[in-house]
This record gives structure tokens, sequence and C-alpha cells, in this order.
């Protein structure tokens, strides 16, 4: 047999199995042998959320129309792009689909049938968090469209997260073994502080209820498409468990915890929980600081925490029901080196619970018990007698399983606070690290600052909510535009955290913030700009107040602001302090007739992010105001220390200065 008539037979025979397998080629049926015809690339696996396309481009004769038989309904041809396209909703298996394509010359050809195969996570329809379209999650009221963190649209770009983002949970039993973050999780750097040093273990506990821990590193990292339950915000990241809630939380645990050369992101979603100060230790902040200073090869780890759920009452031990909240009364809140995060509900309000503070950066859902408003859906301990999903439950039906959607009660509907809030943001945050790993902590912040999505416009100003008020003052602010731009709120920080716009921007980032200062003695990390031996008095029930400066010579980009105070008072829980910037920006540090319920205050801290962006330079006005009738005080005492960025430029390149 010559060359040619070879060559003939082995490309007759190559289109005789092409044609019999519908492969590439293109399948059987419809036109002219001499018609277009080309190899379509047909994916076999899709996951849901994520845009799905076959692409029809490199057609040398145009598609006009495509016929799909067989195939899913979410899957169009798009005549612009050539392609075909569409976003999966839910687990399915189409194994016999085909195509019939018409081309501008009026040629059809039909290809297949092929296979695709759906992945899914069942319950991300029930997500509000990650999604937000007006879901119930089996509560009685409903949420409100586009209230969520838009993660999809991270997810859709391919950001989810890998294995080489360590993220930290610490709290107390963690089931690290549970079939949502068992793939995510290394147990070889959990850490048991129930043990002795260097407390490596499993951070298991002998409390069977203790879903808290489990449901926080399922809300941050839970897998995603892996056909069951729910999908964390960084679905592909790796956990390690911390159960320091459970142990004695020594100080030397505390930095223990703080110290892993591994970790790029830590939530703590814990906090004091009281009407009173309460104050730090420094040695467990200069573990903090060197980490978000020095950690992640210098990039700076980022610690994310929980503002808190002391609004209104919820304080417990010595607090009543005056008491109103302020993140800032956790002296640990009060340092710029934690992302504070507060909650919302699903229809984007203040979560009832959340606590309030200047020290806030951004809220993210935090739900409402799941019965009357919708809860958070997270992953529970398994098994219907413990945990907090159980057959008696009577928050919903999925709690008790009676919808059947909740087998073997894995699966919890009524996660709420703002620990559930916290890894939120800090699985975002493993997104954008993900997305650019060399963003600075700065970096991180600043991205979560400018993508945040102001919330509630109306939101304020408003009057003591029991009526406490004080002539001629005002309570509380609302949402305040600070001479850069920003917008803050004492209830929303920066705004509800978008993770979509967050990863865009990371993705396309250049640092603009300049060289990092803080206004501190290096040694003693003291503030350069303090009063002492003062003895301002306080009217007292007036809103007049006493009132002193402090100018300050360094003209920097405020990132944080932090104000030190000491006053002399009968009763501190009359006082409300405030804080004017040079350029005339009022940021409220702590109410009037808060509840708070210590007599002096000596050397509290009160940190304010209403001033980002902003020039430090100038005059610093204090205001301190007795908002009640029957108790005096004096100011004897206050400081300011400023984080911010000093662009300087030294033969051409940017010097950096970090005060360790």
């Amino acid at each position: 047999m010559n060359a040619l008539r070879v060559k003939f037979y082995l490309l007759s025979l190559l289109t005789s199995v092409l044609s019999a397998c519908g492969g590439g080629g293109g399948g059987g049926g419809g036109g002219d042998p001499s018609s277009p015809s080309f190899s379509p690339s047909v994916k076999s696996s899709a996951k849901q959320d994520i845009a799905y396309s076959i692409d029809l481009s490199s057609a040398n004769v145009p598609v006009t129309s495509v016929s799909i038989l067989n195939g899913p309904s979410w899957l169009a041809f798009n005549s612009t792009t050539k392609q075909l396209e569409g976003t999966p909703t839910g687990a399915a298996a189409f194994s016999n689909m085909t195509f019939d394509v018409t081309f501008s010359d009026g040629s059809t050809k039909s290809y297949g049938p092929y296979s695709i195969t759906v992945m899914d996570d069942s319950l991300k329809q029930y997500q509000w968090n990650l999604k937000n379209s007006g879901q119930n999650g089996f509560s009685s009221s409903s949420g409100t469209l586009g209230m969520d963190i838009n993660v999809d649209a991270a997810h859709s770009s391919g950001t989810v997260g890998s294995s080489s983002i360590w993220l930290v949970v610490s709290d107390g039993r963690i089931d690290l073994n549970h079939e949502e973050l068992t793939v995510n999780s290394d147990l070889s750097l959990s850490r048991n502080y129930t043990l002795a040093s260097p407390y490596t273990g499993n951070p298991t506990s002998s409390n069977d209820n203790d879903y808290h821990g489990t449901a926080v590193a399922s809300i941050m990292a839970a897998v995603g498409w892996n056909n069951k339950g729910i999908r964390g915000v960084c679905p592909s990241c790796k956990l390690i468990g911390y159960n320091f809630l459970d142990s004695d939380q020594t100080v030397s645990k505390q930095i223990s915890q703080a110290s892993s050369s591994s970790v790029y992101v830590y939530n703590y979603s814990y906090g004091v929980g009281t009407c009173e100060f309460s104050p730090v230790d420094s040695s467990y902040i200069s573990q903090v600081r060197f980490n978000a200073l020095a950690g992640r090869y210098y990039n700076g780890s980022l610690f994310v925490t929980s503002a808190g759920n002391d609004y209104a009452g919820n304080g417990g031990g010595s607090c009543n029901f005056t008491y109103l909240g302020n993140s800032n009364l956790d002296q640990s809140k009060s340092y710029p080196y934690f992302i504070v995060v507060s909650a919302i509900d699903a229809q984007g309000f203040a979560a009832t619970y959340s606590t309030p503070g200047s020290n806030l950066w951004v809220s993210a859902p935090g739900g409402e018990g799941g019965q009357t408003k919708p809860g958070l859906f997270a992953a529970d301990i398994e098994g219907c007698s413990e945990g907090h999903s159980k057959t008696e439950a009577t928050e919903n039906l999925f709690e008790s399983n009676s919808n059947g959607l909740n087998a073997n009660c894995k699966y919890t509907s009524t996660a709420t606070g703002t620990s559930f809030a916290s890894p939120t943001v800090a699985g975002v945050v493993g997104l954008l690290l993900f997305a650019n790993s060399w963003l600075t902590w700065r970096d991180v912040k600043y991205i979560l600052a400018t993508t945040a999505k102001p919330l509630q416009p109306s939101a304020g100003p408003t009057s003591h909510p029991l009526g406490y008020n004080l002539s001629g003052h005002t309570y509380q602010q609302g949402w305040v535009t600070n001479s850069a731009g920003y917008k803050f709120h004492n209830w929303y920080g920066f705004g509800l955290v978008d993770a979509g716009a967050a990863v865009l921007m990371a993705k396309n980032y250049s640092s603009n913030l300049g060289e990092f200062v803080i206004t501190e003695d290096p040694k003693s990390y003291a503030p350069l700009y303090s009063k002492t031996g003062l003895a301002i008095s306080i009217p007292d029930n007036s809103a007049t107040g006493a009132s002193d400066q402090i100018y300050l010579r360094h003209n920097l980009k405020i990132e944080s602001l932090q104000i030190t105070l000491s006053i002399d008072h009968t009763a501190s829980s009359d006082l409300g302090v405030e804080l004017t910037s040079p350029s005339g920006t009022k940021s409220i540090l702590m109410n009037i007739n808060s509840g708070i319920t210590a007599t002096n205050l000596s050397s509290i801290s009160l940190l304010s992010n209403a001033f980002y962006g902003e020039s430090s330079m100038g005059n610093w006005t204090l205001k301190v105001i007795d908002g009640a009738a029957a108790d005096t005080g004096t100011i004897k005492a206050w400081s300011i220390k400023v984080w911010g960025g000093k662009a300087r430029k030294i033969s051409g390149l940017l010097s950096f200065e970090l005060n360790l």
C-alpha cells in the first residue's frame, strides 16, 4: 500500500472513531461533510456557583446558534463570546449531553455525547452570609437581598485559598475530624492547652455540648464542593486548632498561641465580656505586636477578633441592663494589631447583641438566633444528643432534623454572635493573602476598609436607648465622613466586608501606605505626646464638658489612633469621651451614661479608627462630658499615640522603619 493510500486510510479510520465516540471532531448527523468542523473542549466537572464555559470560538466558520439536548438548564450560548456559559446551582450529573451547532454558512453539526458532574455544598443555598437572596434560614423572617459578603465573586474568580494559607481557630473544643474540617485541618500543628507544654495535641474537650469552636472553624474554612453541608469563606485554606478557652488561660498560654511562625491569620472569637475596663498583659501585646509587624516573613501576621456580644446589658457578672457596651473595654482590642469585627443580621442592621466601639474595623454577618430571624449555618458536634442541634431542639425544624435536612445533627442553623462575624473576616483575609501573598498587614487593613460597604446610611444620630440623654449633647453620631473621605460608624466600622471587591483590589494592588511610623519611644513604647499632672474639672451633668488639647508635630497619614486617659470620678458610668482631629472630625470613644461600673479610670486606652487617612499634624481636642447629676471628677492625664504612614524616598527607594 503506497504512502498516499495509507494516509487516506488512517484519516478515514480516525474520523470514524471520533464519530463513534461523539468526540472532539464533531459527531455524526446534520450537514454536509465539508461543513465547518472543530473540537470543542468540554470539561467533565463543574462547581456550584462557579462560572462554567465551553469555548466554541475556535471554529473556522463562526457559530451562530446552539441547541443543547440533555444538558443543564443553566447552560446557554452567548453569541458575543461564542461560548456556552452558565453557573451551576447545585449537584447534578449530565451523562448524555449533546449540542447541535449552526454555523454562519448555514451548515449544522452535532457534538457529543458529553458528561458533566456538578459538585456542590448542599446547605450553601441557606448560607445568607455568603449570598443573601432573601432566605429565611428556616426562621420566621427573611433576609434582605445583597446583605452578604459577596464571596461568590471571589470564589468564581478562582480565589478559594490554598494549603499554604494557615488559619488558626483559638477557641474551646474544636472537632477537626468533622466531615467539613478534616481535609483542611492539620492536627500536627494544633494545640491542646489543657496539656503540658508544648501543648501539641487534638483540641478536643470533655464538654459534649461545646460546638462553638467547631462552628467558628467551619465558617472560616469548611471544605468547599465536597457534596456535603456548608462552604467556608476560605474553602481551601488550612486550619489549625487551639482549644485555649478550655485551659486556665495563663499569660504564658496567651503568648504561646500568638507565637506560631507558620500562621498567617489568627482568629480569636472570644473576649472578656465585662462592663469594666479589663487590663491586658503588656508581654502578650508585645508578642502580638511582634507577629503583626514581623510575622509572615516581615509582611505581618493578621489578628482578627470579635467585637463582643455585650450590647444592652449582655455583659453578665456585675453588669446590669443599663450597660450599653464598648468594645474598647477589652483593652487588648484597643490596639491596632487586631482587626475588630462587629456583627450584622440578615437584613443588614447591627445585630442586637453586637458591641459597638470606635475601635471597630469592619462588620460581617453574625445572625440572630435562627428562630425569629436567620442565624448562621455552621458545623456542629455530630450526634443528636450533643452539640447544639438536637432532637429536642425548638428553634426551628432544621435544628431538630424534623425536616430531614440535618441527618445525625452535623450542622446548626442558629450560630449567632460576633464570634461568627470574626471568622468570616478571617476567611476573607485568607482569600486576600491567596490573591496576593505580598500584602502586608497594613495593606490588608487598607483593602478591607476601602472596599467595605457602608450599611444603613440613616443609622444615627440616635438618642440614648434607655432615655438617659443630656440636653445639648448628641449621644451617638451615626455615620461620620472624615476629611480623607472615609465613612465610619461605631456600630459597623468602615462597613460590611466585601470579599469580591477586596480580592479584586488585592490582585491589582500596589501599596501606597509609605514608611510605617508609630509616635512612641522605640524602647519603652511610651507615647511621644502626653500631658500629666492635670486637674481639669469636669462640669457635672453638662454638655459643655471639660476640654484639653495636644499638638502633634508628626505629619502622618493616620491608620489608627489611641488615647490613654486617667480620670478621677466617682461615677465613670456618667462619662463620655470625644476626640476631634485638626481637620474637624469628631469621634466618640465612650458614650455617656453607658453603665460602666468602674469608679476611677486609670491609664485606660481607647482606640479610634474614625480618623483613617487624615493627617495627624495639628491640635487634637479631648472632651470629657459628665452626662448625669450628683457625681463629679477631674481629668488627671492623657496622651495620644498614632500609627501611620509617611512617605520618604532615599535614592529612589522607600525607607521603612519598624519599631519592634
